[in-house]
């Protein structure tokens, strides 16, 4: 496969995205029988139960906004996310072993599962 062919795959794939995400927006109703809030790895699972019977209604909300950015799209940027708007910046209790410090547990709010990252970090406050 020619890197330029990886490239175009790569295109075409988002712009699939893109249409199929303005078709789900186009079909929003009013009413819903559950709505699951937050597609992270559980979220999503759930929504997907309950959207295997086809007698009810299932809306999967999640916070992030667009991850169509290259701080995102670009695992050597990832770093820049911390603290970004893209950051919850949630931060631990108080913790006596470390003189009452508290630690930063980082998430972050990005469309389609949060939990989507290119690094993973020991997070002290887990």
């Amino acid at each position: 496969m020619s890197l330029h062919h990886g490239k175009q795959s790569t295109v075409d794939f988002a712009a699939r995205v893109r249409g199929n995400q303005r078709k789900l927006r186009d079909g929003l109703t009013s009413q819903y029988d559950f709505i699951v809030c937050g597609s992270g790895s559980s979220g999503s699972v759930v929504a997907r139960r309950l959207a295997e019977n086809p007698n009810v209604s299932v809306l999967l909300l999640e916070a992030g906004g667009s991850d169509e950015a290259p701080i995102v799209t670009e695992a050597a940027r990832w770093v820049e996310n911390l603290g970004s708007e893209r950051d919850w910046k949630f931060v631990g209790q108080p913790n006596s072993h470390l003189k009452g410090r508290s630690m930063p547990s980082r998430r972050t709010r990005m469309r389609r599962n949060p939990n989507r990252s290119y690094v993973r970090v020991p997070n002290p406050a887990h």
